[in-house]
C-alpha cells in the first residue's frame, strides 16, 4: 500500500511540475526545393483595412464629425511610415459594416453634422492622404439599402458615388466593392428576408449601373464573411460574375474578396494561453479554417477570380490578451505565408480604426489624434521583409503539429539570386534546432532577424521586436544588425530557435561553375595538329564575381600554344582575350580571368598546338579543373571535366 501511495504521490509530482520544466530542444531537418518556384508575393500583398466611417469620424464610430485620414503633420507623417515600413505601395481598404451605413450625398459637408451622410469632400481627404504614400484604395459603397422600401435609386446613387471616386482619383483606386457581408443583412436589420439568390438579384444591377457609367471602373465584389456560409453566398455570387471570356454576359471581376476572422471573441472562452493555442492550431493541417480556405481557392480557381482576402484578423471581436499580445504577431506571419501557398493575391488587416484591441494600426483620439500599433503589425512587417516580390518555395515539412508546434517557409528572388528562409516556432516550451538543406544551391552568405517578445507571448507593442529593433517615435522602422550564420556545409546551415520566436533567415547564393573539355581531333594518327578548347559554365544563373583559376594538365605527347588574341579554336567560339596564360608549372597550363561569367553564360578560352604520339597506339586524356572558389562559387563537386583523343600508329 505504501508503495502505492509513493507512486501515486510521484505521479502527481511530475504533473504539477511547471510547464518549462519539460522543455527540450528538438533537432528538426528541413530541405528547400529551389529548383521550382511557386505562387509571387507582390508588394500589395499586405494591406489594411478600416470602416467607412473613418471617412466622417476620428475613429471610425461616434457622433462627431472628422475624419481618421486628417491629423497633425507630425501624426501624419508617422502614419506614412507605418504604411511604408510595410510595402511602398499596397492597398487600404475602406468600407465594412459601417461603409453600408453611409449615404452618399454629392457636394461639399459645409455645416451638415451627420456622420451617416457622404460627402465628396469627405471622400477627398482619404485620397488627398493616399496621394502621399502611393497606396492605393479598395473603396466600398452603400449596398444595404432595402430595395423594396428605399425611395432613392440604389443603383444610380452607387454608380454616381463609384464614378465619382473614379474619375477624380483614378490613379489611387484599386477597384470599387459593393457592400459589405450580405450574408449578415438580416441581423444587422438592413434586409429581410435575405439569401444568396435576392443578394445576386440586388447586386447585378447596382454593377450593371456602374459599367454603364464608366465600363473603365475595377469593380471587386463577394465580401462574404460568415464561414458557415462560405458555400451557398459565394458560389452564387461567382456564377454570375464573369471572369471567363467564352460566356456571356461579360461581367469580369477585379478580385473576388473574402473576409476572415479564425474566430469569433465568444468561441474562445478559455484562458489566453489556451486561446493562443487554439488561434495557432487554426492553421494546421486539417482545421476547419484550411478546409474553408481551400473551398475559396478551388472556387476561385475555377472561375478565374483573383482571391483576395479583402477583410481578416485573428478574432472578430478581439480578445485581450490575445489578439493584442505578441502571439498575434507569431500567428499573423504564419497565417500570411498561409494565405500565400492558397494563391491568395492580398491580405486587409482590419481595423474598426480606433480598435486598439487587435489592429495593425489605429487612431489614439485621446492622444492628439496620433495613429498607434498593435504587436501584430510587427509580424506583418516580418513577413514583409521576408517574402515581398519573392515567390515560394516547397519546403519538406512544410510544418508539425507538436513536439514541436512549427511552421516552415521559403521565397526565392525573381532571379533567383536570393532566398528567404522563414523559420516559426509555435511551440509553447521546446527549442527547435533546425538544419536547413538547399540541394543544387550554393550558399554564399547567410544571416537572420528574429520576430521576438521581451518577455513572453503575452507582451504587447511596446515589447515586441523584429530585427531587434522597435517602430521609433515618427512611425519609421531600422533593422538591427542581422545575425550572421556559418553554413555548416555547400548548401546547409542550422539556426537555433526559442519557443514562440520566428527567424527570417536572408540567403545569397553564390555562382557555380563548371569546366567542359572539348579535345579535337577525336582520333588522330601520326603527328597531327590538335586543339582544346574549356568552357567554362555558369549553372546558378548567378554573375561571378573575382578571379577564375583554371588548370589543364599536361602531357609529354602535346606542345599547346595560347594566342591571347584568338576568337576561335577547333571551330569553337573563345574569348582568349580574357584569359590570362602561364605556362611556367611543369604538370598544368594555368589560365586565370577576372572578367565576370554572366549568369548562365560561359567564358571560354582554346589552346592549339601538335599531338605526336609516335609509333605507338593509345589514348591520351586531358583533364580540366576549376580551381575552389573561383569567381566567387562554393560548390566544387563540378569543377572538373576531361576529354580524349585516341591515337594510332601511321
Amino acid at each position: 500500500m505504501k508503495t502505492q501511495l509513493l507512486r501515486a504521490y510521484c505521479l502527481v509530482a511530475i504533473l504539477l511540475q511547471p510547464l518549462g520544466s519539460l522543455a527540450q530542444t528538438i533537432p528538426v531537418s528541413l530541405s528547400v526545393n529551389t529548383s521550382a518556384p511557386g505562387n509571387r508575393i507582390n508588394p500589395d500583398f499586405v494591406g489594411l483595412s478600416f470602416e467607412g466611417k473613418t471617412l466622417t469620424t476620428e475613429g471610425g464610430s461616434g457622433t462627431v464629425v472628422s475624419s481618421f485620414w486628417e491629423a497633425t503633420p507630425t501624426a501624419l507623417t508617422r502614419f506614412r511610415n507605418l504604411l511604408t515600413n510595410l510595402s511602398p505601395s499596397s492597398v487600404i481598404r475602406v468600407g465594412a459594416n459601417t461603409g453600408d451605413q453611409l449615404a452618399w450625398t454629392p457636394g461639399n459637408r459645409g455645416t451638415n453634422t451627420n456622420v451617416s451622410q457622404l460627402f465628396n469632400s469627405d471622400i477627398d481627404k482619404l485620397f488627398n492622404f493616399l496621394s502621399t504614400v502611393n497606396w492605393k484604395c479598395l473603396y466600398m459603397v452603400n449596398f444595404a439599402k432595402d430595395s423594396a422600401n428605399y425611395v432613392g435609386n440604389a443603383p444610380a446613387e452607387a454608380a454616381s458615388e463609384a464614378n465619382y471616386v473614379y474619375s477624380t482619383y483614378s490613379r489611387l483606386v484599386k477597384s470599387i466593392s459593393i457592400g459589405n457581408e450580405p450574408m449578415a443583412y438580416v441581423v444587422n436589420k438592413y434586409r429581410n428576408p435575405y439569401n444568396p439568390s435576392l443578394y445576386v438579384a440586388n447586386y447585378l444591377p447596382v454593377f450593371d449601373a456602374i459599367k454603364a457609367i464608366n465600363p473603365a471602373i475595377p469593380i471587386s465584389g463577394g465580401d462574404i464573411g460568415r464561414r458557415t456560409e462560405y458555400n451557398t453566398w459565394n458560389s452564387a455570387y461567382l456564377q454570375k460574375m464573369n471572369n471567363l471570356p467564352a460566356t456571356s454576359p461579360a461581367r469580369p471581376i477585379d478580385t473576388f474578396n473574402a473576409h476572415t476572422y479564425i474566430f469569433r471573441s465568444n468561441e474562445l472562452t478559455g484562458t489566453p494561453e489556451q486561446s493562443i493555442d487554439a488561434l495557432l492550431n487554426a492553421l494546421s493541417p486539417g482545421s476547419t479554417f484550411l478546409t474553408n480556405l481551400d473551398y475559396l481557392k478551388n472556387l476561385t480557381n475555377t472561375y478565374n477570380a483573383p482571391f483576395w482576402m479583402s477583410e481578416t484578423n485573428s478574432v472578430a471581436g478581439s480578445l485581450a490578451g490575445v489578439t493584442n499580445s505578441f502571439a498575434s504577431a507569431i500567428w499573423a506571419l504564419d497565417y500570411l505565408y498561409t494565405l500565400a501557398s492558397y494563391n491568395v493575391k492580398g491580405a486587409n488587416f482590419h481595423s474598426g480604426g480606433n480598435s486598439l484591441s487587435y489592429a495593425p494600426v489605429y487612431r489614439v483620439s485621446s492622444a492628439n489624434g496620433t495613429y498607434a500599433i498593435g504587436a501584430i503589425y510587427y509580424g506583418l512587417l516580418a513577413f514583409m521583409d521576408g517574402a515581398r516580390n519573392q515567390r515560394l518555395l516547397t519546403v519538406t515539412p512544410p510544418n508539425s503539429t507538436t513536439s514541436p508546434r512549427a511552421s516552415y517557409y521559403a521565397t526565392t528572388s525573381d532571379d533567383g539570386k536570393t532566398l528567404t528562409v522563414t523559420l516559426i516556432n509555435k511551440d509553447f516550451t521546446n527549442t527547435i534546432d533546425a538544419s536547413v538543406n538547399l540541394p543544387g544551391a550554393a550558399i554564399s552568405a547567410a544571416s537572420y532577424q528574429t520576430l521576438r517578445p521581451q518577455n513572453n507571448m503575452y507582451d504587447v507593442a511596446a515589447n515586441t521586436f523584429y530585427a531587434n529593433a522597435q517602430v521609433a517615435a515618427n512611425g519609421s522602422f531600422i533593422k538591427g544588425t542581422p545575425t550572421a550564420i556559418s553554413p555548416s556545409g555547400p548548401n546547409r546551415f542550422n539556426v537555433t530557435l526559442p519557443p514562440m520566436t520566428a527567424a527570417i533567415v536572408s540567403i545569397t547564393l553564390a555562382p557555380d561553375l563548371t569546366p567542359i573539355v572539348y579535345l579535337r581531333p577525336t582520333t588522330i594518327a601520326g603527328a597531327t595538329d590538335a586543339s582544346v578548347v574549356v568552357d567554362v559554365v555558369e549553372l546558378n544563373s548567378i554573375a561571378t564575381n573575382g578571379l577564375i583559376t583554371v588548370k589543364i594538365t599536361k602531357d609529354a605527347r602535346t606542345t599547346l600554344n595560347f594566342n591571347s588574341a584568338a576568337t576561335t579554336v577547333g571551330n569553337r567560339s573563345v574569348q582568349n582575350g580574357a584569359w590570362g596564360f602561364n605556362n611556367s608549372d611543369p604538370s598544368y597550363y594555368v589560365l586565370t580571368s577576372m572578367q565576370s561569367v554572366a549568369a548562365g553564360d560561359k567564358l571560354s578560352f582554346g589552346l592549339e598546338g601538335i599531338m605526336n604520339p609516335g609509333g605507338t597506339t593509345g589514348s591520351l586524356t586531358l583533364s580540366s579543373v576549376i580551381l575552389g572558389a573561383s569567381g566567387g562559387e562554393i560548390n566544387v563537386s563540378n569543377n572538373s571535366d576531361a576529354d580524349k583523343i585516341e591515337y594510332f600508329q601511321q
